[in-house]
């Protein structure tokens, strides 16, 4: 693990300071070392996340942190602000990179190397990022590169939660089953100006939004995604989805998917193709 460091919003090094000394004081905070929460050192992400409670701000100082995290808390985890460089997170064994069972905040961040977490059906669900059930998770810039699972290679968001990705980039992630990049199902969610690229699964190369789910997808790119069935850019199974805005290219085969009869999906995103059995006949469907 390379060296890191982790702060308290109580930093004192941050106290009153703008956006043009963040950065100097930033290096200042980091050359100390992994602190969280009143100067208190720890050797790893995991040791602060183990003493956060509720609502904490945990601050991660560029660098490279093989770890699985597990969080039972709702706490945020975010790069040190005005700091240079990534903050990767590299799954170390055959589980996703962090494991949410009450969701959180996650920013700036770069999650690799997951293999899914391991439900007691034998699945393996989220590669990168793993939310529990009814929890709620925002995901801010947060990159998901080459990992993979069953059922979401990069994100699976919680069932009966609530999901928000903004800045977001899927690249290079897998799925056995559905969602390459991200796969949500029983819930809400909204995705704002969120890329997946060279994402691949069996349906929804880059997303898939199943079981009663209820998506804004808005500003999207959907770019080079592969489905080894159908749906290159999104699978839809039984939700109601609206797409605005937003760029479809190098998918295959067609972009959109309409699985299911009772889909809803409302299209405003020029030059998106889309397939759907006769049940969906009257929105121009092949």
């Amino acid at each position: 693990m390379a060296s890191g460091c982790l702060f308290d919003v109580s930093n004192p090094y941050f106290d009153g300071l703008g956006a043009s000394e963040s950065g100097a004081a930033a290096e200042e905070a980091c050359s100390l070392g992994l602190v969280h929460r009143n100067d208190a050192v720890y050797a790893s992400i995991q040791e602060a996340v183990d003493v956060a409670v509720e609502g904490d701000v945990i601050e991660v100082c560029p660098g490279e942190y093989r770890e699985n995290l597990e969080l039972y808390e709702h706490i945020t985890i975010r790069r040190m602000p005005g700091s240079e460089g990534q903050v990767l997170l590299v799954g170390t064994r055959k589980n996703t990179v962090i494991w949410a069972s009450e969701g959180g905040v996650f920013e700036g961040l770069v999650l690799s190397g997951g293999q899914g977490w391991k439900a007691s059906n034998g699945s393996r669900y989220g590669g990168g990022l793993y939310a529990g059930i009814e929890a709620t998770i925002d995901v801010i810039d947060v990159t998901f590169l080459d990992n993979s699972a069953e059922y979401g290679g990069g994100f699976y968001g919680p069932q009966n939660g609530e999901s928000t990705l903004t800045g977001c980039v899927f690249e290079g992630n897998r799925a056995d089953v559905i969602g390459g990049g991200a796969a949500i199902g029983y819930g809400s969610s909204e995705l704002n100006d969120v890329t997946f690229r060279a994402n691949r699964s069996k349906w929804g190369g880059g997303l898939s939004l199943t079981a009663e789910s209820t998506a804004h997808v808005d500003g999207v790119v959907f770019d080079g995604n592969a489905a080894d069935s159908t749906g290159g850019a999104m699978y839809i199974g039984s939700s109601v989805v609206l797409v605005s805005g937003g760029e479809f290219s190098g998918s295959f085969p067609k972009d959109i998917l309409l699985a299911y009869d009772g889909d809803s999906l409302q299209l405003d995103a020029p030059g998106a193709e889309f397939t759907c059995d006769a049940r969906h006949a009257n929105m121009g469907c092949e």
